[in-house]
């Protein structure tokens, strides 16, 4: 089952990231965790197109003491509760993700 999974998400996100347009918007740091010391946690994110009204995909990226991430995120601009993950991967998991980047996001992409 879990080779399955894994399979689709790779799928998934293998669709996101072709769908990309040549000329992607370089991705932008919507958030830097301090991680004590020197040490931080980056969180980027680049729109990479609207699946309807209201709508955008967002490759969300994040590198750092805590470990890498990388996901793609059904953002609805009008009814937040319908945002979803619809492909993640890395060391970290969608849970990782810090509520104020996903403010950030929100804010910048809708």
């Amino acid at each position: 089952m879990f080779a399955m999974t894994a399979t689709r998400s790779a799928v998934t996100v293998f669709a996101a990231l072709a769908a990309l347009p040549l000329r992607a918007a370089p991705a932008e740091v919507v958030h830097v965790a301090e991680m004590g010391g020197l040490y931080t946690q980056t969180w980027r994110a680049a729109d990479v197109g609207s699946s309807g009204p209201g709508t955008r995909e967002i490759f969300v990226g994040g590198a750092g003491k805590a470990g890498d991430f990388w996901g793609v995120m059904h953002l609805d601009c009008d009814t937040p509760r319908y945002s979803r993950w619809v492909a993640e991967g890395g060391y970290l998991s969608a849970e990782d993700v810090p509520g104020e980047a996903i403010r950030q996001i929100r804010a910048r992409f809708c």
